[in-house]
């Protein structure tokens, strides 16, 4: 081999050396995340399993599963072998099904007698096939969506879900303006970010609240489980419904600002003045979890619900972009309190939640 040629092999082999070396800690990173479809009829229809597989740690793999045509609801969400949703093996009952990870739109909560008046026009949510208006969680929780096949990235692998309110939709009549939510499950590294926009395509303005109501599972004692969050005020409640009156936080009697074990969380407070700089956690101390709910600026409310202070599995911190019975308190003057979302014709709207598993250290 001549000197010439010698020299040109060492220069490749030092080159390949050099992209090997640049490439080194993102070497095979798509190959990290993946998906698989799957049919489900026991969770309505196909299911997407979205998965990050930690490069040397197990317990940091994150896996959701989604049942992608029937409500967009997650059902799934793992960090590495810690199961954090509580969904019922063997739903008994319809109301069984409401477990997981429910998308409530177009209203959350609760809306009194399901019904409202906003610009002029009366609004019933109807369900076809209920005796009675549905006045909680919304419309689109358990009804057929549409989905997009996932391709994974080097960064992330993303879900994206979407529903359609238009004439031919048999509850366009409880929403009657035409638009779409998508919701989109972004499977980071470290995070899950659910996402939500909402697109008028009517005429009119429409008004709309968005929320997403979690079912974190009871793991260890109720005494080794805190929830911490430190808005700066509660919302005034009669019943199941809030007032419109804001209180300072402690004047309700929930003040959780300190990590507060579930067993002490009491009623259900309403909350109001969530940022993105908020602390908003579950601390699972008897595992060593902490389970943050990171959300952006549209996301003011959040309400806290315990049944597990009654023996059930699980319990909730819902971020909301709107108070309960929002349209019936923005109608009684109470805007701010209400934070209900009006959007023009022709405009978008759009927000997200990160939930973020880590271990303590």
């Amino acid at each position: 081999m001549s000197k010439e040629l010698l020299a040109l092999v060492l220069i490749s082999a030092l080159v390949g050396m050099v992209r090997t070396r640049a490439a080194g800690p993102d070497d095979g990173a798509a190959s990290r995340f993946s998906h698989t479809v799957t049919d489900a009829p026991a969770e309505g229809g196909k299911v997407v399993q979205l998965r990050y597989v930690h490069p040397s740690d197990a317990s940091r793999n994150i896996t959701v599963a989604v049942a992608a045509e029937r409500g967009a609801k997650m059902f799934r969400f793992t960090f590495g072998d810690v199961d954090l949703l509580y969904v019922p093996r063997e739903p008994k009952r319809e109301r069984d099904s409401f477990k997981g990870f429910p998308i409530c739109f177009p209203t959350v909560n609760r809306v009194r007698d399901g019904t409202y008046t906003f610009g002029g026009e009366r609004i019933v949510q109807q369900v076809p096939g209920e005796q009675d208006p549905r006045h909680i969680h919304g419309l689109v929780w358990d009804d057929t969506w549409r989905f997009d096949e996932p391709k994974p990235g080097r960064e992330e692998i993303a879900l994206r879900c979407r529903y359609v309110f238009e004439p031919d939709n048999p509850r366009f009549q409880a929403f009657p303006y035409r638009c779409t939510l998508r919701i989109s499950y972004i499977l980071h590294r470290d995070r899950l970010r659910v996402r939500y926009e909402v697109r008028n395509q009517d005429a009119k303005p429409l008004a709309f609240g968005l929320g997403f109501h979690p079912y974190w599972a009871v793991i260890g004692k109720l005494d080794e489980i805190r929830i911490e969050l430190d808005p700066p005020w509660e919302m005034e409640r009669k019943g199941a419904y809030p007032t419109g009156r804001l209180l300072a936080v402690g004047k309700g009697g929930y003040d959780l600002s300190s990590p507060t074990p579930l067993s002490e969380v009491g009623g259900h407070p309403f909350y109001y003045g969530i940022t993105p700089q908020s602390r908003v956690a579950v601390h699972y101390e008897s595992i060593g979890l902490v389970l943050r709910q990171v959300a952006s600026d549209d996301f003011k409310h959040l309400i806290v619900w315990n049944p597990a202070r009654k023996k059930r599995p699980f319990f909730s911190l819902e971020n909301q972009t709107s108070a309960a019975n929002a349209h019936n308190l923005y109608a009684a003057g109470f805007e701010e309190a209400a934070s209900l979302r009006i959007l023009p014709p022709g405009l978008r709207a759009s927000g997200h939640v990160d939930l973020i598993p880590e271990r303590k250290p």
